[in-house]
């Protein structure tokens, strides 16, 4: 999380390390009671960050190929061209 705020320019909260705290005064329904959440619906199933999903995405196999523009940007911030 120090990085990610680092990387957005943004200051360090220590409650960023768990967001999962609070879960009643965060707005995770919809804006009426009948209305579902938009978002990860299993949110209140969650108690920890798990630092794994960050690379979830490597598992899949891209549906296209990325432009080279794209992957100039993925380089730029550390990310290597298969």
């Amino acid at each position: 999380m120090h990085t990610i705020c680092e990387f957005l320019n943004l200051e360090f909260d220590p409650e960023m390390l768990q967001p999962y705290e609070k879960q009643s005064e965060k707005m995770t329904d919809g804006i009426h009671a009948e209305t579902r959440m938009i978002g990860d619906i299993g949110f209140h199933e969650h108690r920890d960050i798990d630092p794994s999903v960050a690379d979830r995405w490597k598992q899949h196999q891209l549906a296209r190929d990325l432009n080279t523009t794209t992957w100039g940007l993925a380089q730029a911030l550390g990310y290597a061209a298969p």
